[in-house]
């Protein structure tokens, strides 16, 4: 008797921290909300290379150079950021509004998060220089 009551007692923890693993690594890029809410909080800590993984990369040459973009983000300065609305155009594509401070500077922004394939993805475009 104590042995099954071990067993069920056991499994029973086996899926709550299963459900819990699964909801801190994948919960988040549930919605576009969490996906620019991971994504900016990576900015924000320097895994620039975990954030580039965020980016939308489904049209070639349209997504920014992958060393630039780390450089960019270890030289930044993302103090902190407030996600203020968030806009669904559809069921696939999000607008989002937030406010970041960068240098001690506080900037408006609106991003575009897309779900590619099942997952959201964040929209950022190459600067094209001329």
């Amino acid at each position: 008797m104590k042995q099954k009551i071990l067993k069920y007692v056991t499994l029973i923890v086996a899926i709550i921290f299963a459900a819990f693993i699964y909801f801190q690594y994948f919960g988040w890029h549930a919605t576009a909300e969490g996906t620019l809410d991971k994504y900016l909080e990576m900015v924000r800590t320097g895994q620039a290379e975990s954030a580039y993984d965020l980016i939308d990369q489904s049209n070639p040459g349209q997504y920014p150079d992958r060393e630039k973009f780390i450089d960019s983000v270890k030289s930044g300065g993302l103090i902190d950021y407030h996600i203020k609305e968030v806009n669904y155009k559809n069921k696939d594509l999000a607008e989002i509004q937030f406010v970041m401070n960068y240098k001690n500077v506080e900037q408006k922004k609106t991003m575009k998060v897309k779900k590619i394939n099942g997952e959201w993805k964040v929209l950022i475009r190459k600067v094209v220089e001329e």
